[in-house]
């Protein structure tokens, strides 16, 4: 889930229904998906590395319901094509990221702290790393869908834009810092469960295409997952 300046509210997603029954516009949702592999390597038993390659979407949305904090928002956001029409604005980003990631075994960590002993199937593991992130990202207008602003796509002044992604190698990245908690169950002694909850933030106000010119407030997005993890080699 994404946290910044296009986001609704602080702490649940948002979502957007059709104006009318015969409107073509689709539910929107600010929850999105996401799908990641990851490698790690248990370095000893208080720590592991992990490197993950990730690739997943954002989305936020914005309403104009003429509070104060609207007002603030909506008078200081940075509109170089005054594209805006009113009624609010959304947002939609892909991307790709690489991550370095150290897990710190929790397990470890509270073995040595109290005499309790947690069960031998539940591994415990606190996350913290660097990722490098590439993406792009398309703000429209929320009633009428028209492009508002984007970054990683053609522009011709206003004209065309938020159609044609530009190439890789040409769209805009940044670094990552990250922060989690990860939950493993022991199926065998070669297979485990995971979830994972990880925290993303970024070094600047780009995710969603909007930089609000009276905050330095950094754009972020929250990561919950689950998958399966194989032992491939045993030392």
């Amino acid at each position: 889930r994404f946290n910044g300046d296009i986001t609704q509210y602080d702490y649940f997603p948002a979502q957007q229904y059709p104006q009318t029954t015969k409107s073509d516009q689709e539910h929107f949702y600010e929850l999105r998906t996401g799908f990641s592999y990851t490698v790690s390597k248990i370095m000893n038993p208080w720590y592991s590395i992990e490197t993950s390659l990730m690739k997943g979407s954002l989305a936020g949305i914005k309403r104009d319901y003429n509070s104060t904090e609207d007002y603030l928002y909506f008078s200081n956001f940075i509109d170089p094509y005054d594209l805006y029409e009113g009624g609010g604005e959304r947002f939609e980003a892909s991307f790709y990221e690489l991550d370095l990631i150290s897990k710190i075994n929790l397990n470890t960590l509270y073995s040595y702290l109290g005499d309790y002993k947690i069960l031998d199937y539940l591994n415990f593991e606190g996350n913290i790393g660097l990722g490098y992130n590439i993406y792009t990202t398309v703000r429209r207008n929320n009633i009428s869908e028209n492009y508002i602003y984007s970054y990683g796509y053609e522009e011709y002044d206003g004209l065309l834009g938020g159609e044609i992604k530009k190439s890789l190698a040409n769209q805009p990245s940044e670094s990552v810092f990250l922060y989690g908690l990860s939950v493993s169950y022991l199926i065998t002694s070669d297979v485990d469960v995971n979830l994972t909850y990880n925290i993303r933030q970024g070094f600047s106000d780009k995710w969603d295409a909007s930089i609000y010119q009276s905050s330095k407030r950094n754009d972020a997005f929250s990561f919950f997952s689950f998958g399966v993890r194989y032992n491939i080699n045993k030392v």
